[in-house]
């Protein structure tokens, strides 16, 4: 070999290896001054994550002078792993002002890089792709337009899926795109003058490129309200458009209540998705929540954050993200919106007697429920009942084998259950929500739950049900 050639090869794998000790001593640095080890564990297939985690929007309030740094900490504290917010630092207008004249990425990459660098190791940002142009609302493609918007898709994708090849930050590594946010069926319904075939096309052109770019890449379709059978049979018409033609791997719902947990008529939209060809696709909720107010409680939400994550993940979602890791202020514009109250941190407005910051009852539910199921084989999830409002689920950890059980009652009055567990001598009882009224009241993380320990008789155990979930665990 040419002498020169084999000098330039070994500088070029010196620089390789100082680039990734440099973000290897990056995170190192940050996880040492913020205090927060983050647990270690099998994200590849984690269920949990966190809508609008690191949107400025909601951080305003927070009192720090790293805002997404911050942010970074709790995330990481909470044990989450996606996240998804506004398309405000990914619009087509901002990045390609002049189609055809090349794009600015200023502002994308700041704020892609400061999700990664803050996020941990195996944070996951779902970006959102609209082809909306001026002053334009729906979905629909011009003829004019389809090239550009290709070679925008292709080129978003190239620069920040972490291949290797024009790359921006070897941090960033995006793979989940989703194709719009809320389409339906607003978009042609909600005299936006779109059309279901104008969207058909415009995901199918979004797929292409994407996938162009990174064949690894994952397409979630843009979310469909299903809680209303109009909408149903909207969906219906869509995926028959795109029947066929393997043009995503998720579907995303969206879905708020204050007492169902359970989202509405998944079974109708499978049964759609598998006529049509989708029998793979796998369904997601990228904005999930309850709220306080109109007589519920940060207690009353904490219960069905734990209920709606886990029902909903045994029966066929694959990620769920909660709303918000930090309350909305005036969302909309609307002092009294449901979404200013649906955080898992306070934002110090839409609460005289709670400071921003302030953490709330269902935060520390999502860390005891991440803590307790992280690791899990999410695809063998063991429904032992959910019948007569009594719901019990057997989760398995992949690594050490353990099983964690997790139960509640629905009814109003007590329920007693018989676990069958394995030939050991007691389980542990956590009650899955804070034995306290409100957050602010929480001094201590690990002595912040109603702990029990059960003795086991012929590997059995019984268990008094409230309506509060419960963790059993193994000794």
């Amino acid at each position: 070999m040419n002498k020169k050639i084999l000098i330039s090869i070994i500088i070029i794998l010196i620089l390789t290896a100082g680039i990734g000790v440099f973000f290897v001593f990056q995170k190192s640095v940050f996880i040492e001054e913020s205090g927060i080890t983050p647990p270690v564990v099998d994200y590849d297939d984690s269920p949990f994550g966190i809508m609008a985690a690191f949107d400025s929007t909601t951080l305003v309030h927070i009192n720090t002078p790293n805002k997404l740094q911050w942010a970074g900490e709790q995330f990481q504290n909470l044990g989450a792993k996606f996240t998804r917010g506004g398309a405000i630092n990914l619009i087509w207008d901002d990045i390609e002002p002049v189609l055809g004249q090349g794009y600015y990425w200023a502002s994308s990459d700041e704020y892609l890089k400061s999700i990664y660098q803050y996020g941990g190791d195996n944070v996951d940002y779902i970006p959102v792709i609209t082809s909306c142009r001026g002053k334009q609302v729906s979905c629909d493609l011009s003829k004019e337009n389809e090239t550009y918007f290709r070679n925008y898709v292709n080129a978003l994708v190239e620069r920040y899926d972490g291949d290797g090849i024009d790359d921006y930050s070897p941090i960033i590594k995006v793979k989940y795109w989703q194709a719009y946010n809320e389409p339906f069926p607003r978009n042609w319904v909600d005299r936006r003058g779109g059309t279901i075939k104008g969207f058909a096309r415009f995901v199918e052109i979004l797929s292409n490129a994407v996938r162009g770019a990174d064949n690894e890449a994952k397409i979630i379709l843009g979310a469909c309200g299903l809680e209303e059978k109009e909408y149903v049979k909207e969906f219906d018409k869509v995926i028959t458009e795109m029947k066929g033609k393997n043009l995503f791997d998720y579907v995303d719902t969206h879905y708020w209540n204050q007492e169902n947990y359970k989202i509405s008529n998944v079974d109708l939209a499978r049964n759609i998705l598998d006529k049509n060809g989708y029998s793979n696709a796998k369904f997601v909720s990228l904005e999930f929540a309850s709220w306080r107010g109109h007589r519920n409680t940060e207690y009353n939400v904490a219960k069905y954050l734990i209920k709606g994550y886990l029902y909903n993940i045994a029966n066929g979602f694959s990620f769920i993200n909660w709303n918000n890791l930090v309350e909305w202020e005036n969302f909309g514009g609307y002092e009294n919106s449901l979404y200013n109250s649906m955080g898992l941190i306070a934002d110090g407005i839409n609460d005289d007697d709670i400071s921003a910051g302030t953490l709330l009852l269902p935060y520390y539910s999502y860390k005891l429920m991440v803590e307790k199921l992280e690791g899990s084989d999410w695809d063998n999830i063991q429904t032992i009942q959910e019948s007569n409002d009594v719901y019990i689920y057997k989760f398995t950890n992949k690594e050490t084998g353990k099983s964690t059980w997790v139960a509640w009652n629905d009814n109003a009055n007590l329920q007693t259950i018989t676990l069958n567990v394995r030939d050991i001598k007691s389980v542990k009882l956590i009650e899955a929500v804070p034995k306290y009224e409100t957050g602010k009241e929480i001094l201590d993380y690990s002595t912040a739950f109603n702990i029990e320990t059960k003795n086991v008789n012929n590997n059995q155990v019984s268990i008094t049900l409230e309506d509060v979930p419960i963790f059993v665990l193994g000794d």
